[in-house]
């Protein structure tokens, strides 16, 4: 299984076949593609109308306490237990590359009583999922923790939530300003046993030039295939996807020219890295991260997807160990990233290794986030390398993605993982993917 699921996260990078070198072009300001400005813009305005129709209601029991549950098609679950469990909808929003959310205005709601009194069911803990660490007694079974309804919530006579709309986080995914919001369909008040539907809601992002000294996102110089990417991407998870090529980042204009008077070598003797990125070097949108003892296995990979005009490089993880600084290989990797991604164009990248077993060391290794106060247990994850805005350890302490930790969860390059060991799997690894395309 654990396999499959790499082998999955690999479908990430194999949907980056390109049908011609004509189509390397990197992409700069055009009316096509607008450099992005918070003039005259100072707000970004977005309208959500929901039907008491589709609201759809159920029973549950928890200890022994029978409450009712209501979700709404599209809408996910609150997530802060003991308060009341109410869909919500979550919306991503485009706005300028340029601009600083000041604020959030909601300028018009419209409010209706639902007929009957309900007992809405408090949030409740995750459910453990798997066995912890260390020897367990006979029979052991994850146990579900229950939360009662928090009383001061339950007692009181104001709906919950306070506000209809509330701002969640921003980030950057690929360069495109994105903000996240949660818009509760229904306020609840807990005393009257009452649900509010709104019917219609209308808010604005506040916007304002960002400060010179708030931290910018990294350039990314793209090519027409890294720009359909993203258009792919951002259409399917914003809500207003007509915005991408209005608030595009600004294009790096000095990639053209480097770009037609430079040709690009389509069948490269020696497809390995061997210099760190800088601002005049070629653009290479696929990195293979490799051990030393797999590189030659994954340089038919590389070739082959640069004679289909993608441009593709081996960066060796000892290369990487001895030209960048970090904490740990992890970081050192992360770091080579953030350059290649800034001054290559990289947009997808192979990480050639298995991930950690009893009896493996992964060989380009997965990073462990920590994603909040009462979890004891660390969350393998790669959108490490992924997300590549702040440093994920904003407190530089020995854990990772905590909350506060400067992450914005937002991918800016498509990584995949090849789950080999050792040569032979290597090989056969890219003799299947050779075949395959």
């Amino acid at each position: 299984m654990k396999r499959l699921m790499l082998v999955s996260l690999l479908a990430l990078l194999l949907a980056s076949g390109s049908s011609g070198w004509p189509h390397m072009q990197p992409v700069a300001a055009s009316p096509d593609h607008p450099p992005s400005s918070v003039y005259p813009l100072p707000s970004v305005a977005f309208t959500l109308d929901f039907a008491a129709a589709d609201l759809q209601f159920s029973h549950e029991t928890v200890a022994d306490v029978t409450y009712d549950r209501v979700t709404y098609p599209g809408a996910e679950p609150s997530a802060e237990v003991g308060r009341p469990d109410l869909p919500l909808r979550r919306v991503q929003l485009l706005v300028p590359s340029d601009a600083t959310v000041t604020g959030l205005t909601v300028s018009e709601v419209v409010t209706q009583a639902l007929a009957g009194t309900f007992a809405i069911i408090p949030v409740q803990p995750p459910a453990p999922c798997c066995q912890p660490p260390g020897p367990q007694p006979p029979g052991w079974a994850p146990t579900r923790p229950v939360a009662p309804p928090d009383p001061a919530t339950y007692a009181s006579n104001t709906p919950y939530p306070g506000v209809p709309v509330t701002l969640v986080r921003e980030g950057y995914l690929g360069g495109w300003h994105v903000v996240n919001l949660a818009v509760y369909p229904l306020q609840y008040v807990p005393a009257q046993r009452q649900l509010l539907l709104h019917t219609h809601v209308r808010f604005q992002v506040e916007l304002a030039p960002r400060p010179a000294d708030q931290a910018q996102p990294l350039p990314h110089p793209l090519t027409d295939d890294s720009w359909a990417r993203y258009h792919a991407l951002l259409a399917a998870v914003t809500d207003n996807p007509q915005d991408i090529e209005r608030f595009a980042p600004p294009a790096t204009l000095s990639k053209l020219k480097m770009w037609h008077d430079t040709p690009y070598d389509l069948t490269p003797p020696q497809p390995d890295v061997l210099s760190r990125p800088a601002q005049t070097d070629p653009l290479i949108p696929y990195l293979i991260v490799a051990d030393e003892s797999l590189a030659s296995a994954f340089r038919p990979l590389a070739h082959w997807k640069t004679q289909k005009g993608l441009p593709a490089r081996i960066a060796t993880t000892r290369w990487i160990a001895a030209n960048y600084g970090g904490v740990d290989l992890a970081e050192r990797i992360r770091n080579f990233l953030r350059e290649a991604y800034a001054f290559w164009g990289t947009t997808w990248v192979l990480l050639a290794s298995d991930v950690e077993t009893a009896d493996f060391v992964p060989l380009a290794p997965v990073r462990e986030g920590w994603i909040g106060a009462g979890y004891s247990l660390p969350i393998p994850t790669d959108l490490y390398y992924a997300d590549l805005d702040g440093d994920w350890n904003a407190d530089h302490d020995a854990y990772f993605g905590e909350p506060g930790d400067g992450m914005d969860l937002y991918p800016d390059l498509f990584v995949g993982r090849a789950p080999v060991r050792t040569p032979e799997e290597a090989t056969v690894f890219v003799d299947k993917i050779l075949t395959y395309e």
